[in-house]
């Protein structure tokens, strides 16, 4: 029977939203909290899980069930490259005792979210950055275009578009944000810097810088415009911030090299900002000589890089900190823990010793503990050296067919005897006739142990834990890759 109902705000009258994922979403706008698929998001979660576990209650499948894009998080304060942008919790379609929380600031792991629109997002880490091999064929005329949201304020200091790196013999070309200020630094071996104040200290919005020689002179021109809801670059209404910029014209090599978002390059000047949209052409309104559009960027074909419009293979670079965060590609709201000190807990869950975790994790170095059932190490994921492995108190063994740096999901199932299972997407699971010991898990806690030691420096999208030992199934394997774009 087709389901008919009223649209009221983001209540449905008339029967068609599950009731327990209405009073979830109802629950989390009542604490503060926001939810990005919305109340339709909500419902197709409830809905799906409870058809795979056969229930009409989810709370008698599941005992934590979080995901901060389709069950929703709540902003913390946050501090240093967290600041306004940190997760300080997370709500579990389960009820309020499987939330996992963070009160302390720098504590907080790094919330991006998602509303609609994918983005680069820089974290000003050496060597993280998207770049495309590119080479100009001509530089009397450029303009850049780029959509930015320049999260610093006026202690970003970082390259919004720039070329190779920042020294004198190579340096060819930079839009810049500096200390409420764009510049636009070009020539190789004389460079030029042309400023413009901007009228806020935070800037979101479009940007766009054009250069043109004019006998040895250059002349630098600066627009903005705030209207962030357009995609189009076309459709964008500009204002010229400051006046024309006069200065004398050096020029630039034609050499192949990268254009680089958010990065001058691979040794410096990374940028703690989010990147929508960015193009370079060699004309004035002419066609782009190369486009940056994570709108194209798709995590089932690949997760490290994708190509352009214009031809140009985007690639995203992590550099090689085991440590801190990473800049990635945002295509649906993700926590990302830094490996140093974050962690998110609940330590209210009813006690109980066989189960099973489904968690979609992109781990970024195989190091630390992502998810311990409580404090003591009664149940428990970590990376190791090479490995993913789980751990019962009482015994272990280790996942194959990892990968670092590559959202995957893993499996891990619970039970005292007389067999634990694991599985990687969906593998073929792996099989221990092992004990991992009785003791039973009171709590939760992401991105670290229950202690608070031993920290992992991941990505969690989605966490599913049973209230049973129930079996390992694809259909479960099936909606939560659909609900992860697909990725694994």
């Amino acid at each position: 029977m087709i389901g008919i109902g009223l649209h009221i705000g983001n209540r449905v009258i008339g029967g068609s939203i599950d009731a327990q994922a209405q009073a979830h979403y109802d629950r989390v706008i009542a604490d503060g909290g926001v939810v990005p698929a919305g109340v339709s998001g909500v419902n197709a979660f409830f809905t799906a899980v409870k058809s795979i576990y056969g229930t009409s209650d989810i709370t008698t499948a599941v005992s934590v069930g979080v995901d901060a894009h389709y069950l929703g998080y709540k902003l913390g304060a946050g501090a240093g490259t967290t600041l306004g942008q940190a997760a300080q919790k997370l709500y579990s379609c389960a009820g309020s005792s499987g939330d996992v929380v963070q009160t302390t600031a720098a504590s907080q792991p790094l919330l991006l979210a998602h509303n609609g629109a994918n983005y680069y997002k820089g974290v000003a880490v050496t060597g993280n950055s998207c770049s495309a091999p590119k080479s100009l064929t001509q530089t009397d005329t450029l303009e850049f275009i780029a959509k930015l949201d320049l999260i610093d304020g006026t202690d970003f200091q970082g390259y919004a578009i720039g070329t190779v790196d920042n020294s004198s013999t190579s340096r060819q070309f930079y839009v810049i944000y500096n200390s409420g200020s764009f510049g636009l630094i070009y020539g190789s071996g004389l460079a030029q810097f042309a400023s413009a104040t901007t009228p806020t200290s935070r800037y979101d919005g479009w940007l766009r810088v054009t250069l043109e020689k004019s006998g040895v002179n250059s002349l630098v021109k600066f627009y903005k415009s705030e209207e962030t809801s357009i995609t189009n670059p076309s459709l964008v209404t500009w204002t010229q911030i400051g006046t024309t910029v006069t200065g004398i014209y050096a020029a630039m090599t034609t050499t192949a090299t990268n254009f680089n978002i958010l990065s001058g390059g691979g040794s410096s000047n990374a940028s703690n900002a989010k990147c929508y949209y960015a193009h370079i052409a060699e004309t004035i309104g002419g066609s782009p000589l190369s486009v940056f559009n994570p709108a194209t960027y798709n995590s089932s074909t690949s997760q490290t890089q994708w190509t352009s419009t214009t031809g140009e293979v985007w690639a995203i670079n992590t550099g090689t900190a085991t440590t801190g965060y990473k800049g990635v590609l945002v295509d649906r709201t993700i926590v990302q823990g830094d490996g140093v000190d974050d962690r998110l807990t609940s330590g209210t869950l009813t006690s109980r010793t066989s189960f099973t975790v489904y968690i979609a994790v992109n781990v970024l170095s195989f190091s630390g503990r992502f998810m311990d059932g409580s404090s003591g190490l009664t149940k428990l994921l970590y990376g190791s050296a090479t490995n993913i492995s789980m751990y019962g108190g009482a015994g272990g063994f280790d996942f194959v067919d990892e990968v670092a740096q590559r959202l995957q999901m893993l499996t891990a199932n619970f039970q005292a005897t007389p067999n634990v299972y694991s599985r990687i997407n969906n593998n073929t699971r792996a099989t221990t006739a092992i004990s991992i010991g009785s003791a039973a898990s009171t709590g939760i806690n992401l991105f670290t142990d229950g202690d608070g030691a031993n920290p992992a420096n991941v990505m969690i999208n989605t966490v599913i834990q049973s209230t049973t030992n129930d079996p390992l199934n694809d259909a479960m394997y099936n909606y939560i890759r659909s609900i992860n774009n697909n990725a694994f």
